[in-house]
């Protein structure tokens, strides 16, 4: 829950040093640009393979409104394997300006 900034800030370097004198944190540009990018790909590749092999998906919606009255909506995918193993995926989470009740 840190900006990816964090990876500059020279208190941080330290913590990271004392704890793993090799590790050698990326910077804040390759974060953006590289890792995350990758992570994402990766990850979507993931979810398409598993709910490619399953029959049926049920999708759900909810809605939270943050402590700074912001309202976000959700969607989840729901699905059972052909070992019966449940699972689900949060496909999206986004931030809804419109009026809405209940």
């Amino acid at each position: 829950m840190q900006p990816f900034s964090i990876v500059e800030d020279r208190g941080f370097r330290e913590y990271v040093a004392h704890l793993d004198p090799s590790c050698q944190l990326p910077s804040r540009r390759t974060i953006t640009r590289e890792l995350l990018p990758r992570l994402y790909g990766d990850a979507k590749e993931d979810v398409e393979t598993v709910l490619s092999g399953v029959e049926t998906v049920s999708l759900t919606t909810d809605s939270r409104t943050s402590r700074s009255t912001e309202n976000y909506i959700a969607v989840t995918a729901h699905y059972i394997t052909a070992e019966w193993e449940m699972g689900s995926y949060l496909l999206e989470c986004f931030k809804y300006n419109k009026r809405h009740t209940a």
